[in-house]
C-alpha cells in the first residue's frame, strides 16, 4: 500500500489541481469483503481501490491512479459534489416550505443527472481521464494497465473499453502479448 500512496503523492505534486487545495484527495483501500474484486472509482475527492488490486502490478497501479486522479484533475468529480448539494437543498425544501428551493434543487439534480448519464459526456470523461494517465505515466504503462484491468474485470469484449484501448494505441493483439514491464517506458518518472 506504500507504493500506492507514494505514487499518489507524486501525481498530486506533479499535477496539482485547484480543488485539491481545498480538499486533499485521498486513497481508500476497500476491505476484503467488498463485493467487487477488481475496480477503482473516483468519487468526490476519494479514490477507492477494490481489494483484488491492493497488490496489483506496478503498471496497473500507475494506470489506475493516473486514470482516477484524472477524473479529479479534470473536475469530473465536482458533479458528485454538486449532486449532493442539490440533494441537501431538496431535503431542506421539505423542512422549509419554499417553492423556489424545491424548483432550484430539482433543477440542479436534473442537470447533474443529465450531465452524468449522457453517454457521449460519460465517454468523454473516460477519455479525458485516460489522457491524464498517459501524461503522468506514459502510453505503454497506461495501455498495459488498462488491458490487465479489462481482462480481470471481464470487459475485453466491451465496445467502449475497446475504443478506449484503441485510443491508447492497442492494435487488437491478445492481452498476453502486450508488454507489462514498465522499466523501459520513457513516460515513467
Amino acid at each position: 500500500m506504500n507504493l500506492w500512496k507514494s505514487d499518489f503523492s507524486d501525481i498530486q505534486r506533479r499535477f496539482p489541481c485547484w480543488f485539491t487545495r481545498l480538499i486533499r484527495p485521498r486513497l481508500v483501500f476497500l476491505p476484503a469483503w467488498w463485493p467487487v474484486r477488481y475496480g477503482a472509482w473516483a468519487y468526490c475527492q476519494f479514490i477507492f481501490i477494490a481489494p483484488g488490486l491492493h497488490d496489483a502490478p506496478d503498471n496497473v497501479r500507475r494506470y489506475l491512479l493516473g486514470h482516477e486522479y484524472g477524473h479529479i484533475y479534470c473536475k469530473h468529480t465536482v458533479l458528485h459534489f454538486v449532486y449532493w448539494l442539490g440533494m441537501a437543498g431538496l431535503c431542506s425544501a421539505f423542512a422549509v416550505p419554499s417553492p423556489l428551493l424545491h424548483v432550484g434543487s430539482l433543477s440542479v439534480l436534473m442537470v447533474v443527472t443529465l450531465l452524468a448519464c449522457l453517454p457521449r459526456l460519460a465517454k468523454a470523461r473516460e477519455f479525458q481521464a485516460d489522457a491524464v494517465a498517459v501524461q503522468v505515466f506514459g502510453q505503454q504503462v497506461v495501455l498495459s494497465g488498462s488491458l490487465w484491468m479489462a481482462e480481470k474485470a471481464g470487459t475485453t469484449a466491451n465496445v467502449f473499453r475497446q475504443s478506449r484501448l484503441r485510443r491508447l494505441g492497442w492494435q487488437g493483439e491478445a492481452i498476453a502479448v502486450v508488454r507489462t514491464d514498465v522499466a523501459s517506458d520513457p513516460g515513467v518518472a
